[in-house]
């Protein structure tokens, strides 16, 4: 019922919806190309079945062909212009390249007969199950896994849209917010600018409005932390990435050793001298033969947009000053919180091919050890919806030993500094 009533109603505007679908792309000097590398980055992390709709061009015809689809693209492109002529800006912005229930749902049911009779998007869903990209999701028939990413997809993108360009609270206003104050006309006027150049666009595509629209307002408030050292096996991880495959992993108990970073709370400050003295304890234990690899970890947390990256910083001090192996060191730059110290770590193993069968070693402090053994369970249930770890031991006062979990590599798009 819901799609004939989608149908008519696309019928009722077919020529007027033709007419604005027809139109060449245009850009302009206010806003660059979407299709950037950090943009497919951000896409690959944030929304992997709109990655693969981009990428696939097989794909890419069904999605702009397709009647339903192509009302909605149609009806994104009207709520668009109307909304550039509106005078309560960012409201008007948002409710424009928000997805509403009705669009969501008719995807949903769109997806699912697509499914049922296009090769192409059985083909898909083969592909995301071999990724892990919705490894969470891995136990579900395969419609059902695909209405599931689709339901990620759009609660991600109201999500970024809804935080970096209305203001709403983030999961931790104190280094996830928004950039500008409420009310700042050069903000609006750059994001006015930038939602120009989309409408101009005339995609076909019925995500390609929203997307476009949240990859802007976060380029506009410069969070793009997420793609920040990608591809993660080049710059300070290559050296240890070509070490891997002539590694005797039966010579060691651990994997890796993990040290998570600890940001500095005061501006123009490095390194935390939490973070070294963790860092001393996980250099005795790499000359120890505890693992064959020390990973860092942390992304730019602390303070608010610092200019500095935990990892990155760890590293230069393990080389510099303690004079670890620079081959012997990854870094794992983007985690913002302990839940995903573990999670991103875990995505190395799997994604390297490190042997996700031997347990993973946590160098820390006190505090942190306490909380890994204790509350973090919640945290991580509340925050990922899933434990990034099977069996988890607390070894002493400073060290935790765990096992690796495949659902880490699940992306979680409600997080979009680090999905």
């Amino acid at each position: 019922m819901q799609l004939r009533i989608y149908l008519h109603a696309y019928i009722g505007c077919l020529f007027h919806c033709t007419v604005m679908l027809c139109a060449s792309p245009v850009y302009s000097q206010e806003q660059p190309p979407p299709d950037q590398p950090t943009n497919n980055i951000l896409v690959r992390k944030n929304f992997p079945l709109l990655w693969h709709f981009q990428q696939n061009r097989r794909l890419g015809r069904l999605i702009e062909k397709d009647t339903i689809l192509a009302f909605i693209a149609a009806g994104k492109h009207e709520d668009l212009t109307r909304a550039l002529n509106c005078a309560d800006a960012p409201e008007c912005y948002a409710k424009a390249v928000l997805f509403k229930e009705s669009e969501q749902n008719a995807f949903a049911d769109e997806i699912v007969r697509l499914y049922n009779g296009r090769k192409a998007f059985r083909k898909l869903a083969v592909k995301l199950r071999a990724d892990g990209s919705y490894a969470l999701y891995e136990n579900l028939p395969d419609t059902a896994m695909l209405r599931r990413a689709g339901a990620d997809v759009f609660a991600g993108l109201n999500r970024m849209i809804e935080v970096y360009l209305l203001g709403t609270r983030p999961r931790y206003d104190k280094i996830d917010s928004i950039s500008f104050s409420s009310g700042d006309t050069t903000f609006y006027r750059q994001v006015h600018n930038a939602l120009e150049v989309i409408q101009e666009k005339k995609t076909r595509s019925f995500f390609e409005i929203p997307l476009r629209s949240a990859l802007s307002v976060m380029d506009i408030n410069g969070r793009n932390e997420a793609a920040r050292y990608e591809p993660m096996a080049s710059g300070d991880n290559s050296l240890p990435f070509k070490k891997l495959p002539g590694t005797d992993w039966g010579a060691y108990k651990y994997s890796l050793i993990l040290v998570p970073g600890l940001g500095p709370e005061t501006p123009g400050v490095r390194l935390d001298s939490g973070a070294i003295s963790r860092l001393k304890d996980g250099a005795i234990r790499f000359r120890q033969g505890a693992a064959p690899f020390i990973v860092v970890s942390g992304g730019n947390v602390h303070p608010f947009k610092t200019p500095y990256n935990e990892a990155v910083e760890m590293k230069k001090y393990l080389v510099s000053e303690l004079k670890i192996p620079n081959e012997a060191i990854f870094i794992e730059p983007h985690a913002r919180h302990t839940t995903t110290n573990l999670r991103n770590t875990n995505r190395i193993i799997y994604n390297f091919a490190i042997p996700a069968d031997k347990p993973v070693l946590i160098v820390t402090d006190t505090s942190q050890t306490n909380y890994i053994s204790g509350n973090m369970d919640k945290t991580a249930i509340r925050d990922l919806q899933y434990i990034p770890y099977t069996t988890i031991k607390k070894l002493n006062d400073k060290e935790t030993e765990y096992y690796p979990v495949r659902t880490s590599l699940h992306g979680d798009p409600s997080d979009p500094l680090d999905p």
